[in-house]
């Protein structure tokens, strides 16, 4: 298991081939609607919406804007023994999050959407400097290819509002990189 692809299981960072059209929930604040399932791409297993959640950029003063809706998604089995210290506790319980980015025994997705268009250069920037205090020395090559993975699949564009970015571990040691659906790369 890698150090970059542990810090990605809770990134609040395309969307996964997903399974079904259902939807199990709306994050309130940006109102984006986020699917019950979706799987990752060369599996056949279907993995659980556990919870969503937004990212919101101050600007001045109060003045704030939605950038992203989160969701994350586990494998509903594998969590459920492993996390059944944390039943009754409260929605959005830190303790659970934290967690789930520990844990390393189980597969997880990331989902972004987006709530507003950014240029793909400050998201891709964004999202690097959110993980980098999360990775251990000598990680420079992986947030670097990871950038690369994400630029390139951007093709120097923009992230359009309804893009979708999703980050999902597979087998604790590889990121599997998505935009829309479509695999844009792995990083080990």
């Amino acid at each position: 298991m890698t150090r970059f692809s542990s810090s990605f299981a809770c990134l609040v960072s395309a969307c996964l081939a997903l399974t079904t059209t259902t939807y199990a929930m709306t994050e309130p604040a940006s109102k984006i609607k986020f699917e019950d399932t979706l799987t990752l791409p060369g599996t056949a297993s279907s993995l659980s919406l556990a919870g969503v959640g937004v990212r919101v950029k101050k600007l001045v003063g109060p003045l704030a804007v939605k950038v992203y809706g989160v969701g994350l998604y586990v494998d509903e089995k594998a969590v459920g023994k492993r996390l059944s210290k944390f039943k009754g506790h409260k929605t959005g319980s830190k303790a659970l999050f934290d967690a789930l980015e520990a844990d390393t025994t189980f597969d997880k997705i990331v989902l972004l959407k987006m709530a507003r268009k950014v240029g793909a250069a400050t998201l891709v920037n964004a999202l690097a400097e959110s993980v980098k205090p999360r990775l251990g020395k000598g990680s420079d090559a992986a947030l670097l290819q990871f950038q690369d993975v994400l630029l390139a699949g951007l093709k120097g564009g923009e992230a359009e509002t309804g893009k979708q970015f999703g980050f999902g571990i597979q087998g604790g040691n590889k990121l599997i990189v998505t935009i829309n659906g479509k695999k844009q790369g792995e990083i080990a």
